[in-house]
């Protein structure tokens, strides 16, 4: 059982002794980490020794995998995290090119994975390429340009003008010529010692996505926005052949022989066509609905394709999937963890529309339930065996967890962001996009109150564990703090001006809130007021009757001045009326509230900076220490801290290449944490 202290900086030392987080190990890891990136793949190449695959994602990582077994080689994370579009390994597979959202291409090392130099963009970089001895580098980015660096000085060599939109790919087609793409739907020929543009190919729908040189340098592939795919001769002067797509088709590889093209379309499918004709040999379903790298195996036996998050292989003579095994595939991360009071159970919430009912003892999958909309947040109520799921289509789905059946639902007419349930199941708070923050009453599904107040979407809601106070964290740069009993706002605080991600109430004294901002923890330490006399009479009168003033923000004002005048108010409304049914209604809440001698008042926060974004918190048992992520995609780092005299210090770190983003300490020694590469990961 979790023990709860109410003073705890004062026993600081005594639980430091009892909990020490630099003993905390990664003892176990579960779930399938093989060919599984924390974001989505962008890029997909094969490496020349046909033994190993490199791949880029919007996780901040380009990884080299091993083909047979899926084990990771080496890690290459980009600046901050930022998203990589595109690598490229160059002489010979000892360095490395990367493009991304850091506005920059990067040079690295292949087998120390160290940054060897950087070439700077004023904007997102999407497509690189070398010339035959990677001299230049020819990098295209959003900015309309293409750029060629000298790869040994790192000066810029040249600049290529003429695209009005963003250029998204580029390849060399000998030394004296590079070819480029851009979203403004054409194709342009370039001298690469003047700079001059030669030539161009002026489409008139749809931009162009990718450009793939076939193997013999004599045609190249492009790839478009309005479904199709198109076959040109190298100096662009003839179109060998067309495809028609039902949907975008986002990229595509020639095989090594050039006898066979591997083509992305948005409906979700993997084409296989015929090199020299554009007849197509298989249309192969994909999991997932985001896809945008693949290559063939050295061999040519094989397609490699990026779905979400994850590398699949396909067999290219019969289209069959190799990797996965054949059956129903879990693509994203999980976004939150459960585990069921009969203690033989979980339930998981993944990034894939997807509800998960596993066995504790082995993870295997006892039966999953797709509603069809993306779900943003749970909320399980084990006693009552039922589940709350928070719904992008303004509805927060109630969810037997017997039968998997849908026994009520609350609208909340927007997004449903976060869901809660308390008063022991009886009760239920929702958030949305629509500054909506309502509860409900569980078994009639009707309305019991809303909160009035933000002025912008709500992002987070947390609920103290004496059922009392209810906060929520919006867009509008605020957290408030709410009477659960009487919707009254008691309390507005902000962190320095920024949007929080995520608060948590103290487990002991329920008052005392730690919020986590982009980078920094927020620690706002609550304390009861000072005790307050009796209001007079001629006070009291006045406060009852502004209750049914006209104006929602005097009546608003009265309720609050009441709730926060102690618990002698209490005694003085005992026996007042009123034939004020607004009147009546708010004092009825106001002596529902019980108000004691603990209410609080916000006191000047503490700020605790960290040296990346923060996206999770949680407070260990003891109420003292606290753990935390600091960085962003693959670059994650688990915080442990404690609160001493009154204010956060940090104890330790530990790197964590699983992407952790949930935290849960399940016990005072284990903490369990849900990370985006779909694993799960258990310190003690």
């Amino acid at each position: 059982m979790w023990r709860y202290i109410a003073i705890p900086f004062l026993l600081a030392s005594v639980w430091t002794r009892a909990f020490d987080p630099t003993q905390l190990n990664l003892v176990e890891l579960r779930g399938d980490p093989s060919f599984l990136h924390a974001g989505t793949i962008t890029h997909v190449h094969v490496l020349a020794d046909g033994h190993r695959v490199l791949t880029t994602a919007r996780d901040g990582t380009a990884r080299i995998w091993d083909l047979e077994t899926g084990n990771e080689l080496r890690r290459f994370l980009h600046p901050e995290g930022a998203d990589v579009w595109f690598a490229l390994p160059i002489l010979k597979g000892t360095q490395l090119i990367t493009a991304g959202g850091h506005k920059a291409v990067t040079l690295w090392d292949m087998a120390s994975g160290k940054e060897l130099r950087s070439y700077p963009h004023g904007d997102t970089v999407f497509r690189l390429a070398v010339n035959a001895d990677a001299s230049l580098i020819a990098a295209t980015d959003r900015d309309d340009l293409c750029l060629l660096w000298d790869r040994v000085s790192g000066e810029k060599a040249m600049e290529l003008k003429g695209h009005s939109s963003s250029v998204y790919s580029v390849f060399f087609l000998d030394e004296k010529e590079v070819i480029t793409a851009s979203n403004d739907k054409s194709v342009r020929r370039w001298d690469v010692r003047s700079g001059e543009e030669l030539d161009k190919i002026n489409r008139k729908t749809g931009c162009i996505y990718t450009l793939a040189l076939a193997p013999n340098r004599k045609r190249f592939l492009v790839f478009t926005a309005d479904s199709g795919v198109e076959c040109w001769t190298s100096d662009g002067n003839k179109a060998v052949w067309t495809a028609a797509f039902p949907e975008d088709v986002r990229n595509g590889a020639w095989s090594p022989r050039g006898d066979r093209v591997a083509a992305i379309c948005d409906d979700a499918h993997l084409y296989i066509l015929d090199g020299k004709t554009g007849a197509e040999l298989h249309k192969i379903p994909l999991p997932g609905k985001t896809h945008y790298g693949v290559d063939f195996s050295i061999d040519g036996k094989q397609v490699l394709c990026g779905c979400e998050q994850l590398l699949c292989r396909f067999d290219v003579e019969s289209g069959e999937r190799m990797y996965p095994a054949p059956g129903p595939v879990k693509l994203g991360y999980v976004k939150s963890f459960h585990e069921l009071p009969d203690g033989k159970r979980t339930i998981e919430l993944g990034s894939d529309k997807g509800i998960l009912l596993r066995n504790k003892a082995d993870h295997s999958l006892i039966e999953t339930w797709l509603p069809g909309v993306d779900i943003n947040h749970l909320s399980l109520h084990g006693a009552s065996n039922r589940l709350v799921a928070a719904a992008e289509d303004g509805v927060a789905y109630m969810l037997d967890l017997a039968s998997g059946e849908t026994v009520n639902q609350f609208n909340l007419g927007d997004d449903v962001n976060q869901v809660r349930f308390y008063d022991e199941g009886r009760k239920l708070a929702t958030a949305g996009d629509n500054k909506r923050l309502v509860s409900w009453d569980v078994a009639s599904g009707e309305r019991i109150l809303k909160f009035k107040g933000h002025k912008s979407s709500v992002r987070w809601i947390e609920i103290s564990q004496d059922n009392r106070r209810l906060f929520s964290i919006s867009s509008d740069k605020t957290l408030r703090v709410w009477d659960l009993m009487s919707g009254t706002l008691l309390a507005t605080l902000s962190g320095n001006e920024e949007v929080l991600s995520v608060c948590r109430v103290h487990p002991g004294d329920h008052r005392s809130i730690i919020a986590a901002g982009k980078k920094a923890l927020y620690y706002w330490p609550m304390k009861p007021p000072e005790a307050r006399r009796k209001l007079q009479p001629e006070d009291l009168a006045k406060l009852v009757s502004q209750l049914g003033a006209s104006r929602f923000a005097v009546r608003e004002s009265a309720t609050r001045q009441l709730l926060t005048a102690g618990e002698a108010i209490i005694e003085q409304l005992a026996g007042m009326q009123s034939d004020d049914p607004e009147v009546s209604h708010r004092l009825e809440r106001i002596r529902a509230a019980s108000l004691r001698s603990d209410l609080y008042e916000a006191a000047d926060h503490f700020v605790l900076k960290l040296e990346g974004p923060c996206s999770n918190f949680n407070f260990h048992p003891d109420g003292v220490h606290w753990v935390c992520t600091e960085g962003a995609g693959a670059g994650v780092t688990l915080v442990f801290g404690a609160i001493k005299e009154g204010k956060l210090v940090i104890l330790h770190r530990i790197p964590d290449p699983n992407s952790p983003h949930g935290l849960l300490f399940v016990d005072e020694k284990t903490l369990r944490t849900t990370n985006r590469n779909g694993t799960f990961g258990f310190y003690r």
